[in-house]
């Protein structure tokens, strides 16, 4: 298999074997093209798949901290103010 591609087509026309390698070639090529899977089983759902109020809840408080964070992004930068710090960060 480790023969040049042309190499193997050229031996395989002056042998008068072209038919037989043509069709080789063409089921090789139609093989590595198209692969057959083995279809994967679907695996059941289980508890930890199933959305609960509690977590719907929660990604709710989280959107709406986000929305107010992009509501006010002048107080989240200091591209406005260099020289302020944050006051979390001041002793």
């Amino acid at each position: 298999t480790n023969l040049n591609p042309m190499l193997a087509l050229r031996i395989a026309l002056c042998n008068q074997r072209w038919s037989e390698s043509w069709r080789a070639i063409v089921t090789h090529v139609h093989q590595e093209s198209f692969p057959t899977f083995t279809p994967q089983p679907v695996a059941p759902t289980t508890a930890a798949n199933v959305i609960t109020e509690a977590a719907c809840q929660r990604l709710e408080r989280t959107a709406n901290r986000l929305a107010k964070r992009k509501q006010d992004p002048w107080r989240n930068n200091n591209w406005l103010f260099p020289k302020r710090h944050s006051p979390l960060h001041q002793n």
